[in-house]
């Protein structure tokens, strides 16, 4: 059984960073809100609602930056383990920008 929980958390650790990146890319466009970066990991997630308890999804724009963390727990399969996993992404947000501002 360890192993498979074992294996279940990697597996939620990919499917989370997918979701984080996701989210910034949809975030980080000149017309795109934060509110499209929740969406956008919130789609992947609620596909793998089995595999995760007490998710937690904050999309932010800081200045010119898209952060994105994701928290949750693993389903455990083994009693008294109850593993934790987390993806955190931080990327650049476009914005046109004129020639003579460069």
């Amino acid at each position: 059984m360890v192993v498979i929980q074992t294996a279940l958390v990697f597996h939620a650790r990919s499917v989370l960073t997918a979701a984080a990146t996701d989210a910034a890319r949809a975030a980080q466009t000149e017309r795109g809100t934060t509110a499209d970066g929740h969406t956008a990991a919130a789609q992947l997630l609620d596909e793998s609602v089995s595999l995760f308890t007490d998710t937690r999804l904050s999309v932010e724009r800081v200045g010119d930056r898209i952060i994105v963390n994701i928290d949750a727990r693993v389903t455990s399969l083994v009693p008294g383990w109850s593993p934790s996993v987390s993806a955190h992404v931080d990327a650049p947000a476009e914005a046109f920008r004129p020639t003579g501002s460069r």
